[in-house]
């Protein structure tokens, strides 16, 4: 494709929970230069979409293409309630 660079980094992190271990993770992400970044679950173990995603936006930018899915927390808590992590994560692609 036209466009999509040869080179670019990913950043993957996982099981992460939301105090400060999550923030470290956000700003070696940064130090790294990833350009995205993937978190395949267990995002936050108190079910608070809101302050997963104020992190994420302080940090990285709230442009940055930070992408999640469910894991056994989030599926327990609240994926799918009103703006909860799923409802911000449709948000955060579009």
């Amino acid at each position: 494709n036209e466009g999509m660079p040869v080179n670019f980094t990913v950043a993957m992190a996982s099981d992460t929970g939301y105090e400060e271990g999550f923030t470290k993770v956000l700003q070696l992400i940064k130090r790294r230069g990833a350009e995205i970044a993937l978190h395949p679950g267990d995002l936050d173990y108190g079910n608070r979409p809101e302050r997963l995603e104020e992190r994420i936006d302080a940090i990285l930018g709230p442009q940055f293409p930070y992408f999640f899915s469910p894991g056994n927390h989030e599926t327990r808590s609240g994926w799918f309630q009103p703006d909860g992590y799923q409802e911000r994560l449709i948000a955060r692609v579009n």
